[in-house]
């Protein structure tokens, strides 16, 4: 209790890096400790998180999902899943593997939780996440079209009308 305690305190400070070594220990030293071990590991990965690593925070968060798939924590366990992969997404130019992760997780929230405040927040962000991967296959519809080579720009189009209808931007992507 005086570990989780002491790590809560930094948390609460912001000193994220003091407060993760505190919980990693709580979590090392006394793995059967319940309720500060379950605790001290959510906080691993919001430390994490907050930190902006989100890689570690997604395996942090992973780890808990697969020891305590039944956990209440769960719907707060995913949306920040998907937030860590949101967080990386990159420009609309650029690869969008992150974007779709977060859509996947932020799908998968929705689908298997009932209704709560993460759910809202999850609708919200897909709604992003959509607009983001109908932007970029704009934008390289938009890149062949400017090539010349239209087969493959009509290509891209056409998928993105049937990936996503009724986005704006479609009379644009029509013409």
């Amino acid at each position: 209790e005086a570990i989780y305690r002491e790590g809560l305190v930094r948390f609460n400070k912001r000193d994220y890096s003091e407060a993760l070594k505190s919980f990693q220990e709580l979590k090392a030293n006394f793995p059967d400790n319940p309720p500060y071990t379950l605790w001290a590991e959510l906080k691993v990965g919001d430390c994490h998180f907050l930190k902006k690593e989100y890689v570690e925070a997604i395996a942090a968060y992973e780890e808990f999902k697969k020891i305590h798939p039944t956990h209440e924590e769960m719907p707060y366990v995913q949306y920040q899943i998907g937030m860590s992969y949101f967080n990386q997404m990159l420009t609309l130019d650029r690869d969008q593997t992150f974007t779709k992760k977060a859509l996947s997780s932020f799908e998968y929230l929705i689908t298997n939780y009932p209704p709560s405040l993460f759910t809202e927040k999850a609708k919200e962000k897909i709604g992003i996440c959509k607009k983001r991967l109908a932007a970029h296959e704009f934008y390289i519809g938009n890149f062949y079209y400017k090539q010349e080579r239209f087969q493959a720009a009509a290509s891209r189009f056409e998928g993105l009308l049937e990936k996503f209808p009724k986005e704006p931007g479609e009379d644009e992507t029509l013409y």
